[in-house]
């Protein structure tokens, strides 16, 4: 009966030593594999955390610097317009005051000499000569009641009142003129006429020099359609625009109605129809920077996939487009975008080594954590076991002694 209840004893004592050394180890492998479980999502998020702002960040840039390059090339066109039309309005300032001073020296030479309808006529002969434009230009006379004294595209109406005569936007274009003459002595106005071939329902603005001459109660007039102008103008803008460069990239320029006139940098010799042009992803490249261009005044942006000839493949790009109202044109301005998506895989890349790295350490670690784990645990189960044997020899003695005097009790 001892020996079996000994028996039994050890067992247990040998269970709660087992126990021991496994709880110990066990603790020890949770408590790491927590920490390294929070270290690795801790450190996974935070570099997704750290790519997502470095592509907002380079994808703001990439757009800032896009609508800067686009703003530089839309002022540099309105430079080139403002410098044109004021040598636009140079031109026939010259025009006009070239038949004042025409006017004046014969006034001069014959006062007195002739009779005032003698003068008239040598004046009106000699500004009937002055043309400009192959012909499409020149100088008119008319006086302030607004009867034409010259009307050098139609003769019929010379010598007749023209006062009621409007242009194509209703405005009376000859009192008008006769208004600034007289009140303003000279000045520039615009109004809008059909043109000779044209269809008489298509009007075409002009801008109008007028002087007054100071004699008859005349003034002078020139004027020049702004579309003939505006052709040497674009053409001038398209030449400076093509020459425009920002690293590997440039300006490009497409009608309203999906016209390239200019591309991949290149003024073309003729305008390519490119509305229908598509990406590989079957974004329709013109139709999209042309809503992105009328979506606000300042214009906007367009994501899509482009043949980068730099590079000899196709990548994604961003555009940044705005238009260019009164001459139908939209100018904008793309670049590569997929340098921070090569960026991003490299740090990847250099997550992942570094991943990789630290598992290494990290399982070293493990290893000798584990291994201090097993040591202590050892350590604590000799404790134990000396518990146990002190335990076991005193109940080995009380059991001794109880069974010492039981015989005892039995012989008396």
């Amino acid at each position: 009966m001892h020996n079996k209840t000994n028996e039994i004893f050890f067992g247990e004592q040998q269970e709660i030593r087992r126990f021991g050394i496994g709880f110990t180890i066990a603790v020890v492998f949770v408590v790491f594999s927590a920490l390294v479980i929070y270290f690795y999502y801790s450190a996974v998020t935070t570099f997704q955390d750290e790519n997502e702002k470095i592509k907002q960040s380079h994808t703001e840039l990439q757009k800032n610097l896009l609508k800067t390059r686009v703003d530089q090339a839309y002022s540099f066109v309105e430079s080139i317009r403002l410098s044109s039309e004021n040598r636009l309005k140079d031109t026939l300032k010259e025009r006009v005051v070239e038949a004042y001073n025409a006017a004046s020296f014969i006034y001069e030479k014959y006062k007195g000499k002739e009779s005032e309808a003698s003068i008239k006529g040598r004046i009106k002969d000699a500004l009937e000569k002055m043309r400009y434009e192959d012909g499409k230009s020149y100088v008119w006379i008319t006086d302030y009641n607004n009867t034409a004294i010259t009307y050098p595209t139609n003769k019929s109406l010379e010598g007749k009142y023209i006062g009621d005569e409007k242009d194509n936007a209703g405005n009376y274009t000859i009192k008008k003129q006769s208004e600034t003459a007289r009140s303003q002595k000279e000045g520039f106005l615009r109004d809008y006429y059909s043109k000779k071939g044209e269809s008489s329902s298509k009007k075409f603005e002009q801008i109008a020099f007028v002087k007054d001459f100071g004699r008859f109660d005349w003034y002078f007039g020139s004027a020049v359609f702004l579309d003939d102008f505006n052709r040497k103008v674009q053409d001038e803008a398209l030449s400076a625009l093509a020459g425009l460069r920002f690293d590997n990239n440039y300006i490009f320029v497409d009608t309203v109605d999906g016209y390239a006139l200019l591309m991949n940098g290149q003024k073309l010799e003729k305008p390519e129809f490119v509305m229908e042009l598509s990406d590989k992803n079957g974004v329709k490249i013109i139709k999209e920077q042309l809503k992105a261009a009328k979506l606000t005044q300042s214009g906007g942006y367009v994501e899509y996939v482009w043949h980068e000839p730099s590079l000899g493949k196709d990548m994604p790009h961003l555009s940044f487009c705005r238009m260019i109202d009164d001459w139908g044109w939209k100018i904008g301005s793309g670049l590569y975008t997929g340098r921070i998506n090569d960026e991003i895989e490299r740090r990847k890349e250099a997550f992942r080594q570094k991943i990789i790295k630290d598992t290494l350490i990290i399982l070293s670690f493990m290893v000798i954590l584990l291994f201090i784990g097993f040591v202590a645990a050892q350590i604590v189960d000799k404790k134990i076991l000396a518990i146990f044997e002190r335990i076991n020899e005193k109940a080995t003695a009380l059991a001794a002694d109880k069974e010492s005097k039981e015989h005892g009790d039995g012989v008396l």
